[in-house]
């Protein structure tokens, strides 16, 4: 009797041990069949080209773009969404020239798009396998600086600066677009933003963007 009494106690203990870790192997196996949220999982750089208007003249530029995927839910969630950051940069220059004068005006514009939401899976469709794009929704904040120079002709025949205007401000803006895969590394945008100013600070633009995906999985956006 006090040979099982010495026995028990180890009995107990390898059943314990050996007992749950058998028991967990599906738990395990099922948990990694279910792959959870990415984070941290883009980066992409791109050139946008931009037809837009400003009040009432009309602009041609183009720019630098920096994307960085911060968040994008399971591949397994029915409804799938993937957020961004994105950073642009546009330098537009135009000249009107005149018998007697001519008109600069430069505007830099930076922005901020701090909330784009990417929908990449509908009902458990996937989108870009299905119909090949994606469409998303943007939320930001711009910032314009504009300067306008006008120089006359003076009494001796040359320009001379007669007018110098130059502002500054920021305004929110929102847009909405689609995203075409090109290749596993590389997309084609268009979409179409605005802000929310008046008269000369009104802004809006339809934009052309080439983006390759410096890293992150090739499989990510092909889910």
């Amino acid at each position: 009797m006090s040979r099982w009494r010495s026995v028990l106690p180890v009995f107990l203990g390898a059943t314990l041990c050996v007992g749950p870790a058998r028991g967990a192997e599906p738990a395990a196996a099922d948990k990694k069949a279910v792959e959870p949220a990415s984070i941290l999982d883009t980066l992409e750089v791109g050139l946008r080209g931009s037809v837009g208007r400003e009040a009432n003249s009309r602009d041609y530029d183009w720019g630098p773009t920096l994307s960085l995927g911060l968040f994008s839910s399971g591949p397994d969630a029915r409804n799938r969404f993937c957020y961004e950051l994105e950073y642009s940069y546009n330098d537009a220059f135009s000249e009107l020239r005149g018998d007697a004068y001519t008109q600069q005006t430069r505007v830099k514009t930076s922005e901020l798009k701090y909330a784009k939401v990417s929908l990449l899976k509908l009902a458990g469709r996937d989108l870009r396998e299905r119909f090949h794009f994606t469409p998303y929704l943007t939320g930001g904040v711009q910032y314009v600086d504009s300067r306008e120079e006008t120089r006359e002709e003076d009494e001796d025949g040359e320009l001379a600066l007669t007018e110098r205007r130059r502002e500054s401000y920021w305004a929110p803006t929102l847009g909405a677009g689609v995203e075409f895969a090109l290749g596993s590394r590389t997309t084609l945008a268009l979409d179409y933003d605005r802000n929310f100013e008046s008269g000369n600070r009104r802004m809006h633009r339809l934009n052309l963007e080439l983006k390759v995906r410096l890293f992150g999985d090739d499989e990510e956006k092909e889910r």
